[in-house]
């Protein structure tokens, strides 16, 4: 934790300023008290200048003097003495207090007052100057925390009964789109029921009855770690590098899974016509922020030694090996991809030769493990190999030490099959879950919705089609297809009038969104599963390999053939909704569309604030920073000239700018780098649909953004928070919902937003691409 650094200048408003050197920028005393007073009377309608301010010995306010934090602090204390208790999602997201014992003591019953509400932070510093950034990101902290001035935060105030009401553990991880998600999984219940109750209809559904069954029955049965021990004691019993090898192939054949390197195939993204071999390779749990805190530590040593004891470890033996894991895991860290080039093709599309990675890991024959799983390579082939750091960081480890070698696989294993074989380890991986969201338990789970979850992860297809066909009629697929259709044709006229792409790239990009595909509902999908032999009689160990083999083999099938773009990416019954570039297509499930994303009985705005923007956001994405690099094919191809580029590159960084350091709660700011892709996305969304709206001549522009707000509500912890900040390339609701519309023209012009609100931002200075 930071400590505060007392001010060494102007440390009471009763007390005359040392001569300090100023920056240029600094704001004076009477400048604070302008702008406070600009709003506070909004929100204490008693509050006047004299109640902010003290006077010098003399009387004199002395306005021009340059004020301190301490100072700008006290005075925002004075300003805005009416917050509440901290409640509902203020006291959800409260941040770590901060240390005020060096705090003059003339101003520490304000900055207790503050610090009690969330206002200032642990990592909260003091110095002697205050900036214009400084004070605002304070007001917008205060704005937040009241949460009622639709001209400040429109998110909070469209959301205040929800946030105001939301109860700790309780209401975590609630809101529109996880309510919708809950509601899904019933209807997915629902289904299930439906098939055992009446008997199967066909293969499918006796393979679906058979995965839920079997999962219930695990979930009752006693625990036993019995299949699993040949596998592992194979590798403990490993003396050398032959030994190791053959360990892992008898683990590959066995249990489709080494859990140190493996072979699998991938799209293509320069020629996404053909499969491309990619390697799968044992990486650290965490990103580098958190095993540089060691946040997670504990929660992860508690963990594996859970799985370690489960497969025949001491817990000494256990506690110590988990530890080993953990301190290699941390090495690897800085060298593995961040969150925000995990996207970035020119990163990741490394191809190597077979021969090159089998010098990389001379520590086991490759040539022996490719052979096993069904790959036949000369040592000239091209395989994928996404993060190089991790690679040869992985590879080093591996051959400085060979007893970490066998410990990562063996926890491989027990991570992979434990869950599926004691309901103590399943129960261990969700505390773990919550230890890491923040959860406080709440999200573990009944017999029945754990059997629920397994149903759906293994049987996402067939779950999908059923789903389809009970869940949504045609006359909603046509309604939402041609809200689809409106949206395109707009985008079409919002490219034709772009004042800064050159008219070759223009045609290049109206070629991409004619030859777009548009996917509603459910569709075709590749049914590995055909033939995989998945009965009731089996446990559910025994039918996750089944299903395991039927994958291994249908990979072995598809290497060299073409790839079949008409399947679909996402599960019918998700809430949620995805651009794929690789296919150039938007996917829209059966399962968001329902209200308030889209009803049939809703009015124009509200569809087109939920399921209209939700179109025009993911076709915004073909046009991001990411999708902006691959043409109509889908291929990763460049067919932007070079000064459009370059132009679209620079409205990308001031994009990226304008998210950068906003924050979701309390010392939680965005990565404005991270989460320019969403953020693009959610401007030329929001641009788009409101423009058909505004077109149509009557619309009612108040509740279309009102509506679009509403999707966005949300309660989750602050943990959780704070993990998503560095790792989750979406911005905060919140975050996503106040910058995008404070950038929107319309939205200033619907709402009267003006200078000194919390929601405006100079018309110069808001920014877009679409």
């Amino acid at each position: 934790m930071k400590r505060f650094i007392a001010a060494l200048c102007g440390i009471s408003l009763m007390m005359s300023l040392p001569l300090c050197v100023w920056g240029g920028d600094d704001l004076s005393k009477g400048a604070i008290l302008d702008t406070i007073m600009q709003t506070a009377p909004d929100y204490t309608s008693y509050i006047a200048p004299e109640d902010i301010v003290s006077g010098y010995n003399d009387g004199d306010f002395r306005a021009e003097k340059l004020a301190t934090d301490t100072e700008m602090l006290v005075m925002l204390s004075r300003a805005f003495p009416s917050m509440p208790v901290p409640q509902g999602n203020n006291l959800i997201t409260l941040p770590e207090k901060a240390d005020i014992s060096e705090v003059p003591e003339w101003a520490k019953k304000n900055f207790e007052y503050l610090n009690s509400r969330g206002i200032i932070t642990a990592d909260t510093v003091l110095d002697d100057s205050v900036t214009k950034d400084e004070l605002q990101l304070y007001l917008k902290r205060i704005w937040r925390y009241y949460g009622g001035d639709a001209k400040d935060d429109f998110y909070a105030a469209v959301n205040s009964d929800k946030l105001k009401n939301a109860r700790p553990v309780v209401d975590y991880f609630s809101g529109t789109f996880n309510d919708t998600a809950h509601m899904n999984n019933s209807e997915v219940q629902d289904i299930l029921t439906y098939i055992v109750n009446l008997g199967a209809k066909d293969e499918k559904q006796a393979k679906i009855k058979a995965i839920y069954l079997s999962s219930l029955e695990m979930q009752r049965s006693a625990a036993t770690n019995e299949p699993l021990m040949p596998y592992i004691e194979k590798i403990r019993n490993v003396r050398n590098a032959d030994g190791l090898t053959e360990a892992l192939i008898d683990c590959d054949k066995g249990l489709y899974l080494n859990g140190i390197i493996g072979f699998g195939i991938t799209v293509d993204v320069k020629n996404t016509d053909k499969y491309l071999p990619c390697i799968n390779l044992y990486e650290p749990t965490f990103s580098y922020e958190d095993f540089e805190s060691d946040k997670y530590k504990s929660a992860f040593i508690s963990y594996a030694k859970s799985l370690l004891i489960f497969g025949g470890r001491s817990g000494n033996d256990a506690q110590a090996i988990a530890e080993k894991i953990y301190d290699c895991e941390k090495r690897m860290s800085p060298h593995c991809l961040r969150s925000e080039d995990e996207s970035n093709v020119e990163m990741t599309y490394n191809l190597w030769t077979f021969g090159e990675l089998c010098r990389t890991y001379d520590f086991i024959d490759l040539r022996k493990m490719a052979a096993a799983e069904g790959f036949s390579f000369n040592d000239d082939d091209v395989i994928l190999v996404s993060d190089i750091g991790l690679a040869y960081n992985l590879a080093a480890e591996c051959s400085k030490d060979r007893e970490l070698a066998k410990y990562m696989s063996e926890i491989s294993l027990e991570a992979a099959y434990a869950p599926i074989l004691s309901t103590s380890c399943l129960r261990a991986g969700e505390n773990f879950r919550n230890a890491i969201y923040g959860a406080d338990g709440a999200m573990n789970f009944t017999v029945q919705e754990r059997a629920v979850s397994t149903a759906k992860n293994y049987m996402s297809d067939y779950i999908s089609e059923m789903y389809n066909d009970m869940y949504i009629t045609p006359q909603d697929l046509e309604n939402v297809n041609t809200i689809a259709e409106s949206v395109v044709a707009n985008y079409k006229k919002k490219i034709e009038n772009n004042t800064w792409m050159s008219s070759a790239t223009k045609t290049m990009a109206l070629n991409k969104l004619n030859k777009m595909k548009i996917k509603v509902g459910f569709g075709e999908y590749e049914d590995y599963l055909a033939d995989a032999k998945i009965s009731e009689d089996k446990t559910l160990f025994e039918n996750s390999l089944e299903m395991s083999k039927a994958s291994r083999k249908w990979m072995n099938e598809n290497i060299g053939k073409p790839v079949n773009k008409n399947t679909w990416a996402m599960p019918a019954y998700e809430a949620n909704a995805c651009y794929l570039p690789t296919t150039n297509e938007m996917v829209l499930p059966a399962g968001i569309l329902k209200a308030p994303f889209y009803s049939s009985t809703a009015s124009f705005e509200e569809n087109m604030g939920g399921i209209g923007f939700i179109i025009a956001h993911e076709i915004s994405h073909a046009f991001d920073n990411n999708g902006s690099i691959y043409d109509e094919n889908g291929d990763y191809k460049n067919w932007w000239t070079e000064d459009d580029r370059r132009r679209f590159a620079e409205k990308c960084s001031d994009i990226a700018a304008m998210y950068d350091g906003v924050e979701s709660a309390s010392g939680i700011p965005t990565n404005g780098r991270l989460t320019v892709g969403e953020a693009i996305a959610d401007l030329g969304g929001l641009s788009c649909v409101s423009e058909i709206l505004r077109n149509s001549g009557n619309a009612d522009m108040e509740r279309f953004y009102t509506s679009y707000a509403k999707i966005w509500e949300t309660v989750i912890p602050r943990e959780y928070m704070e993990l998503a900040s560095y790792t989750d390339e979406h911005p905060a609701n919140n975050v996503r919902v106040n910058v995008s519309l404070a950038n929107l023209d319309d939205f200033v012009k619907t709402f009267g937003i003006q200078e000194g609100d919390g929601m405006y931002i100079p018309a110069d200075e808001r920014v877009g691409l679409w």
